[in-house]
């Protein structure tokens, strides 16, 4: 994976402290090897919250490295071999992990799964949020799930709850579109209604889940750390109101 100074790089950019005089050691130029095991030990004297930060930051940094040496010619002396991410990807998998632009992503997330279809700038949000929740940041998490959808509401009345303004923003731009939709397979008009009404609802539902949560656990409102399963179902709740909106 290169020298020495290009491994000593990657560490600095992880946040490992590689300038404090244990991993300088005046007497000797150390291996790579040595370098990695003072790494190991000092890995092992910090708190867990802190400690599993610097490994993510460590991927991560691989990560960035591994992609500047494919664009462009030999920055790093990087291992050109092309199962690297392949075996990365395998390696993050086992230990509960997936890579998604560039970043580690926590497997039991569902949202990574729903945005490779969703327009770049909406994706961009939840990935965002997303990261921020890998990182413990709960609140600015929920801020940026309910300002991505802020953004795609532009247009309903300001005077309106968050909740009201998504469910007039899906009904002005997709009700009646979904209602076509049942039309065309032959659905009879009084399931139509039913089937319709019951959307709009779970449209309002997933909407009133993130406002809630919004308002009591968000960067401006916070008044205590927002459980992590909760944040979780707010992600959820972001992506299907985001498909929604977006979907004709």
């Amino acid at each position: 994976m290169g020298n020495q100074s290009q491994v000593r790089d990657i560490l600095a950019a992880a946040a490992v402290p590689v300038h404090e005089e244990r991993f300088v050691p005046s007497d000797y130029s150390p291996k790579i090897s040595d370098l990695l095991l003072e790494m190991d030990a000092w890995l092992r004297e910090q708190p867990d919250a802190p400690r599993s930060r610097v490994i993510v930051n460590v991927f991560e940094e691989i990560l960035r490295y591994g992609k500047q040496k494919r664009l462009a010619p030999n920055p790093y002396g990087l291992s050109q071999d092309g199962d690297t991410l392949s075996r990365l990807e395998t390696l993050c998998a086992r230990c509960g992990w997936r890579i998604v632009n560039d970043s580690l992503i926590p497997l039991h997330l569902q949202a990574p799964q729903e945005l490779a279809t969703l327009p770049a700038q909406y994706r961009e949000g939840l990935d965002r949020a997303i990261t921020r929740y890998r990182d413990g940041d709960f609140a600015g998490a929920i801020t940026l799930l309910y300002s991505t959808i802020d953004e795609i509401i532009k247009g309903a009345p300001l005077d309106k709850s968050f909740q009201a303004r998504v469910v007039h923003a899906f009904v002005d731009r997709h009700n009646e579109n979904f209602r076509q939709l049942l039309r065309s397979i032959g659905t009879e008009e009084q399931d139509i209604v039913q089937v319709s009404d019951n959307l709009k609802k779970s449209v309002s539902n997933a909407a009133f889940l993130i406002q809630t949560v919004r308002n009591k656990f968000s960067d401006a409102h916070q008044l205590s750390q927002a459980p992590p399963g909760l944040v979780r179902r707010g992600l959820d709740a972001a992506t299907y109101i985001i498909r929604c909106l977006l979907e004709t």
